[in-house]
């Protein structure tokens, strides 16, 4: 979906998908859910009885699809057990319902400390990394009817999702960064040293006092950060397609560290900053039915729940997200 612009891609949303799902239930019982979400976004607040019947059936087909999606993965995590192309698209698509889910009256436009994280959408994306890392060199090689998702640009897997980023532009934000040895403070408040940049730094060195974070913790931290900062430029430096940054969003989640999401989920602050930084560089790719209004909801719902001293953290994504940055 987010790469459907892409000729490939595009075919097999139209043609292999459907096909898979005829031939493996819990894919087509998924996208049906999904189906039904789609359509009860596009309608009025006016029609309620629609809408109560499309949620009914995209509750009723998603029940079927994750009794069916549980087993099946309980299956291949036995010794020799083949992932196929049909369950990893449907982990894929049941990562997406789980978003979708954001974008109904969920609470999470309030600036109360009532927000809850996205959790169900981050343990599923767990999922997309431990069925496609089984199956994914196979399913390259095999030339398979995924393939053309897999291996859509940009690639973030491996290195990629890591590297050094060079030639940034400077990031419009005011940031609390530490001067370390050979680094330089920058007026914008990034972090250099020769050529390259941290647009992002600031984010881990902000609130060093915050109690509990181990080293393990941060080195956590510091991958989130990492691949914030390569969605960073391709947002402001690059000015990447939404499509392309759709999967820089999509796979965020995947590509993180696990403990991460046992971080927001103990809600500590740092772990909540990071994520409405995601959620903020996604702002200019929300044209799409299923991301559209959940990067400001989220960011809006991360601001309300964090504690005074780390409002100011997230400021930039606040207006970013918000309309009011740049």
């Amino acid at each position: 979906m987010g790469h459907a612009q892409l000729p490939p891609v595009l075919a097999m949303w139209q043609l292999a998908v459907p096909e898979m799902a005829f031939e493996y239930p819990p894919l087509l019982h998924t996208i049906l859910a999904v189906a039904a979400t789609h359509r009860a976004a596009l309608l009025s607040a006016t029609t309620n009885a629609d809408a109560d019947r499309l949620r009914a059936a995209h509750h009723l087909h998603i029940d079927r699809a994750l009794k069916h999606h549980r087993a099946e993965t309980a299956r291949v995590n036995r010794p020799g057990a083949v992932v196929s192309e049909a369950l990893c698209m449907n982990t894929i698509l049941i990562c997406l319902y789980a978003l979708t889910l954001r974008g109904g009256a969920s609470g999470t436009t309030s600036t109360s400390t009532t927000y809850e994280p996205p959790l169900l959408w981050l343990h599923m994306s767990r999922g997309i990394r431990l069925m496609i890392g089984r199956a994914y060199h196979g399913l390259v090689g095999a030339k398979a009817r995924i393939a053309p998702l897999l291996m859509a640009k940009p690639l973030v897997h491996g290195g990629a999702a890591t590297a050094a980023i060079t030639s940034r532009v400077a990031i419009a934000t005011t940031a609390y960064p530490t001067s370390t040895s050979n680094m330089r403070n920058n007026a914008n408040g990034s972090i250099s040293t020769g050529s390259k940049i941290w647009p992002l730094h600031f984010l881990l060195d902000c609130n060093p006092d915050e109690e509990g974070e181990t080293p393990e913790i941060r080195a956590v931290y510091d991958e989130c950060v990492k691949y914030l900062e390569g969605m960073y430029v391709a947002v402001v430096d690059h000015g990447e397609a939404g499509f392309d940054l759709r999967k820089r969003f999509s796979s965020f989640g995947p590509m993180t560290p696990a403990p991460f999401v046992g971080l927001v989920a103990d809600r500590r602050p740092r772990a909540l900053v990071i994520l409405g930084y995601l959620f903020a560089l996604a702002k200019g790719a929300e044209e799409v039915w299923w991301l559209k209004g959940i990067p400001e909801r989220e960011v809006r719902g991360i601001y309300g729940a964090l504690p005074v001293r780390w409002k100011g953290v997230l400021r930039w994504a606040l207006e970013y997200a918000t309309g009011g940055g740049s």
